[in-house]
């Protein structure tokens, strides 16, 4: 995991969610336990996780939120490199918008040799859901769906024991925290096919038909799943999202040692010593 060296210059190790002072500079892979287990919610919520759920929800708008977003230069992580953002801002928004809405987080990760995603997901599944409800939140969404790729059965499973925590604890259902905004998700195992990755593919896949990528526009943010405005964001990007709203767009900014914001995860695999 990329970033910019510390000003001490020592490494930063993982963590079982125990809190820092120190600047996060690898804020997706920090408390990503080194043993192969996945943080649990009680370790998440030690490492300062679902603060800033609550922040957005106690002190901001769903609009704030898009725009701290916006404002931190936040990229997709899929491929693309569509700023989130602007994504988020073309979402039909107030009383009068089409519902449902919904928000999927794309980890139908098919590429060849790539694995961020499920180390995410396997490491930290709370990261995920955190910034999937931000998403939810922000977009004004009723719905979430995690569409994940069916040969990943230990991201399945975590995914699964995180999604049902994080109701018990109050961060999903109807009433979030008492806030009186209400997110319901599910995890969707795709059936497969390497087009279930693309996010018009994806819809069609959710809804039951043939993953055939559809024509654009209208785009999905209008008129997604079931004809309904929907917003699709990749694992990683959506890992980001409960650091960018934590710490603010110029730390995130601060991160990179290029022009695009953030850092990166890189997978290595094949002839290497430690894949």
């Amino acid at each position: 995991h990329f970033a910019r060296e510390s000003r001490s210059g020592k490494n930063r190790q993982p963590n079982r969610g125990v809190q820092i002072d120190v600047p996060v500079e690898k804020p997706l892979t920090r408390d990503i336990p080194p043993d192969g287990q996945a943080l649990d919610l009680a370790g998440y919520e030690r490492a300062g996780g679902y603060q800033a759920l609550r922040k957005a929800l106690g002190n901001m708008t769903p609009q704030q939120v898009q725009e701290e977003v916006k404002n931190s230069g936040l990229r997709g992580r899929g491929g693309a490199g569509f700023p989130t953002g602007v994504k988020w801002s073309s979402t039909p928004m107030g009383t009068d918008a089409p519902r449902p809405k919904y928000v999927i987080a794309n980890a139908d990760e098919m590429e060849p040799g790539t694995f961020k995603d499920r180390y995410l997901m396997e490491g930290n599944p709370h990261q995920l859901i955190d910034g999937l409800i931000l998403a939810g939140y922000a977009n004004q969404a009723d719905v979430a769906y995690i569409f994940i790729r069916g040969e990943y059965k230990l991201s399945q499973e975590r995914l699964a024991r995180a999604i049902s925590e994080a109701y018990s604890a109050g961060y999903l259902g109807k009433d979030i925290l008492k806030s009186g905004y209400g997110l319901e998700m599910y995890l969707h195992v795709s059936a497969g096919r390497y087009m279930c990755g693309e996010e018009t593919g994806l819809l069609n896949a959710l809804e039951g038909k043939r993953a055939n990528p559809r024509a654009k526009p209208p785009y999905p943010q209008v008129s997604g799943l079931w004809g309904k405005p929907t917003v699709v964001n990749n694992v990683e990007t959506l890992a980001n999202v409960p650091h960018i709203v934590n710490h603010g767009a110029d730390w995130f900014k601060k991160l990179s040692l290029t022009k695009d914001a953030g850092t990166k995860l890189y997978g290595a695999s094949g002839d290497v010593q430690r894949p």
